[in-house]
């Protein structure tokens, strides 16, 4: 039988045991406490365009309701997950006459597809502010997966006391032709090139 005194000694290891557990539970809980999920709008977040036209120069554009869901851990960037969506009847350019026609069943086909969508799969980091984001973008019924170029701005790292909005900035040409876009081909480029933003300024 175990003496009085082995018997305080392994009550005390268990009871330190107990606590150095406890301790890496908290710090785990902590990690896991930095990632964030954002919701966004058109307050804090654009979906823009630009093309190119022979004798129109270029055209630009943005899709004035969007919204969507941003999963960020500034300790793991390379888990960010975005999904953004935006309304095909608020794209907005400087003339309602090219407004109509990106709305007509050439271009967008806004009756039949109001939503225009994309979801991140994966991010790769090759810089500690940038990398590549891939997802899946679909328009007119299409999904195609794309990858394009990201960066994320520096304030992004800097200790916050509650959620916030990382500014983040992707730019990359896709081809409009497919997702079943080719009218006016080449009359209108079918390079589109495309400015996703998010982040709020105050």
């Amino acid at each position: 039988m175990r003496s009085e005194l082995e018997r305080y000694r392994f009550a005390v290891r268990a009871t330190e045991l107990v606590r150095a557990m406890a301790i890496i539970a908290l710090t785990l809980g902590g990690s896991a406490a930095r990632a964030e999920s954002v919701q966004l709008d058109g307050r804090c977040l654009r979906v823009a365009f630009e093309v190119f036209g022979w004798g129109i120069g270029r055209i630009q554009g943005r899709f004035e309701d969007v919204w969507g869901t941003l999963d960020f851990d500034r300790r793991h960037v390379s888990s960010t997950r975005l999904r953004i969506t935006a309304s095909t009847q608020s794209i907005r350019t400087q003339s309602a006459l090219v407004d109509a026609e990106l709305r007509s069943t050439q271009f967008f086909d806004a009756v039949r597809f109001p939503q225009v969508s994309f979801e991140s799969s994966g991010v790769e980091l090759f810089a500690e502010r940038a990398g590549t984001v891939t997802g899946v973008l679909e328009m007119r019924g299409v999904a195609r997966s794309i990858r394009i170029p990201f960066e994320l701005s520096s304030e992004i790292f800097k200790p916050s006391p509650s959620p916030s909005i990382p500014h983040l900035q992707a730019n990359g040409t896709i081809r409009r032709s497919a997702w079943g876009m080719s009218a006016l081909v080449p009359l209108i480029s079918d390079d589109v090139k495309l400015d996703i933003r998010t982040g709020c300024s105050d």
